[in-house]
């Protein structure tokens, strides 16, 4: 066994030291301010839960509060100009501290400072401005080069957000001069005026024969900013004709036979008549049946040899598949008389064909005769021309009777009184008969039919539809009759039926939706919300205080109807201000109520867009206040023929009269 030497130290552990004094407490500091924030709105009201701002320290030792006694509390502030300053307060009123851009209270120990807390000021930011939307329309306009036009229309049209503007009053255009017109390069003028909705266009003037391309810049001033546009002008010239096609090949049929030269023209461009050789071989040499026969079309021409010739079988390689393109297997057969019992044909030529019963009398045909009505396929007759089914040369089809099954495809001609013409059925085309379509179910009572009169003589009256739904035993189980329904919805403006003339009802009638609005701003104007073509029954209600909304103006009614600038009309508009509503708000029609635009004192309300608000008394009002529950009903009218004014400048072509007020 080996032998190992090595050395063990021991060494005993070292006594524990004396224990050390204990530490102090810890201590902190803090701030507690009451209220903490403050809220200034966009028009500088302030918003706190009490008028003065507090600011209290407290000291923690160790684990236990209370309210630091050992220094002294100081306000710090920095003013809008960037300076701050220093001041020895526990408190700041709310009033004061919305001036100051930034508010903070220290705790301050022999000047070091223990503790810090801010005030929370939240600003609210001024409402933004709405944008400016040029639309030119269109922008780029395109002449044919050959053709004068007099007179092609670019229309400017301008808004500040939804608000469309009127030229003149609201916005300008560069422009030439009233009446007059500008060459602006060879054979194109220009001009330009306003149309009947105060809107303002660009006319252009072109002189066939002259090549335009030119980019015209103009200027539109709106909302004191410049705009820069271009329209694009330019002229395109028709392509000239291309060449004449060449005819199509003519096919040539014939068996086989060596020494002749065999054709195929479809690569030669000559205007001369060309062609394309077939040919056939028997599969089986004493064989006349059709279905015995190979054809092979030529590839190209050449004069037939032995050589050359195709064959009945082919491994893909042969020298002769070089000339012959092998098709289906078709025979023709040739002969003066052809007498079977049967027959199977795949293909057959000949100037009639005539169909007979088992007497032996005529009974259909085919014929290619040019004599009499040129009838081509007829049946039920031993002569063609006065067959009840018969076709002519032309394709007409005069049949008497037909049980039809499947589709039918029909671009032209007449059912009943009615014409098929392209896409649509009419009864013209000179429109003098009475044809309708009826649709009607005697035993549920139902009817519905339109057209030129759908109402009986007894009547004594005519209509072009009559929807009837009158089923009086409830066989459906649905407990409603309903006669026509209609819908119309998902655009900006949706008519479910417009018309013209009076409406009588044996029964009642009522449209059961209303809109919503809530004013959300304070001492604001919502010009435009209350939306005719949305609905005209509203309620509001109102978060903001010291705001209002106005009346639809005239285009918004007009939009909203559909009709043309000169048409008188009388709608019922009502507003109601919601139950338990937070503020009172105002309803506004045509005044001069200032409002401040870009820092300019303006008076957009005061134009003939905005009704005149009229009340009983053969007065105005400016506004109308609506508190919570209140209610009002107007008849917007608009008289073109209305003259005289109320205070002296209130014109009456559109006004808003107060049938009704509930307050």
């Amino acid at each position: 066994m080996p032998k190992a030497q090595g050395r063990i130290t021991i060494r005993r552990r070292p006594k524990d030291g004396t224990p050390g004094t204990p530490g102090a407490d810890s201590v902190n500091y803090y701030i507690v301010l009451s209220p903490n924030s403050i809220t200034i709105k966009a028009d500088g009201s302030v918003i706190c839960n009490a008028n003065n701002i507090t600011a209290k320290a407290y000291k923690n030792v160790g684990g236990v509060t209370s309210e630091a006694n050992d220094g002294g509390m100081r306000l710090v502030y920095t003013k809008m100009d960037g300076t701050i300053s220093d001041v020895a307060a526990s408190g700041v009123s709310s009033a004061a501290a919305a001036t100051y851009a930034a508010v903070s209270f220290e705790y301050r120990i022999n000047n070091k400072v223990v503790a810090s807390e801010a005030l929370v000021i939240n600003r609210e930011g001024q409402p933004g401005m709405d944008a400016v939307t040029i639309v030119v329309s269109p922008e780029n306009v395109e002449f044919n080069y050959s053709t004068s036009v007099p007179r092609r229309v670019v229309k400017i049209d301008v808004y500040i957000g939804n608000k469309k503007l009127k030229y003149n009053d609201e916005y300008l255009c560069s422009t030439l001069g009233e009446g007059m017109s500008k060459p602006i390069t060879s054979g194109l003028t220009w001009g330009f005026g306003t149309d009947d909705s105060d809107g303002f266009y660009y006319y252009f003037r072109y002189v066939a024969g002259n090549d335009v391309n030119i980019d015209i810049p103009f200027t539109v001033t709106a909302g004191g900013k410049k705009y820069e546009k271009i329209i694009c002008v330019h002229t395109v010239k028709d392509g000239t004709p291309g060449l004449q096609g060449l005819q199509g090949c003519i096919y040539r049929r014939s068996k086989f036979a060596t020494g002749f030269m065999f054709r195929n023209d479809s690569e030669l461009e000559t205007a001369g008549l060309r062609y394309i050789d077939l040919v056939y071989l028997m599969s089986e040499q004493n064989s006349v049946l059709a279905s015995k026969a190979k054809w092979f079309r030529c590839r190209e021409t050449h004069h037939s040899s032995e050589d050359n010739a195709p064959q009945l079988t082919s491994e893909g390689t042969e020298p002769w598949l070089k000339y012959w393109e092998p098709l289906n297997e078709v025979e023709p057969i040739y002969t003066p008389l052809l007498l079977a019992d049967d027959a199977i044909i795949t293909l057959m030529q000949s100037n009639q064909i005539l169909i007979t019963n088992d007497d032996g009398v005529v009974t259909a045909g085919f014929s290619g005769s040019n004599s009499g009505k040129k009838i081509r396929i007829w049946a039920g007759s031993t002569t063609p021309d006065n067959a009840p089914f018969r076709v002519d040369v032309d394709g007409n089809l005069v049949a008497t009777k037909a049980d039809i099954s499947g589709t039918i495809n029909a671009t032209s001609g007449k059912i009943a009184g009615f014409n098929i013409s392209g896409s649509a059925l009419t009864n013209g085309p000179d429109f003098s008969n009475d044809a309708c379509i009826i649709f009607r179910n005697d035993t549920h009572k139902t009817f519905a039919g339109i057209g030129g009169n759908v109402l009986p003589a007894t009547t004594g009256n005519r209509a072009v539809a009559r929807f009837e739904n009158e089923d009086s035993n409830n066989f459906w189980g649905l407990g409603r009759n309903i006669a026509m329904l209609l819908s119309a919805k998902n655009a900006d403006i949706n008519h479910a039926f417009l018309g013209t003339g009076n409406g009588n009802l044996d029964g009642w009638i009522s449209g059961y939706h209303y809109s919503k609005y809530t004013i959300n701003s304070s001492n604001t104007i919502y010009d435009g919300f209350l939306k005719i073509s949305e609905n005209n029954k509203w309620i509001v209600y109102a978060t903001g205080s010291s705001s209002g909304i106005t009346l639809p103006t005239l285009s918004q009614v007009r939009k909203a109807l559909g009709i043309g600038t000169s048409t008188p009309f009388c709608i019922e508009f009502i507003v109601v201000a919601d139950l338990n509503s937070q503020n009172s708000f105002n309803i506004y029609g045509r005044c001069k109520k200032e409002v401040t635009v870009n820092g300019a004192k303006q008076t957009p309300y005061f134009t003939g867009e905005y009704p005149t608000m009229t009340h009983w008394n053969n007065g105005r009002y400016d506004n109308l206040e609506m508190g919570a529950g209140d209610a009002v009903t107007f008849l917007l009218v608009y008289d073109p023929n209305k003259t005289g004014v109320l205070d002296t400048s209130y014109t009456l072509m559109y006004t808003a009269r107060i049938i009704n007020r509930q307050n």
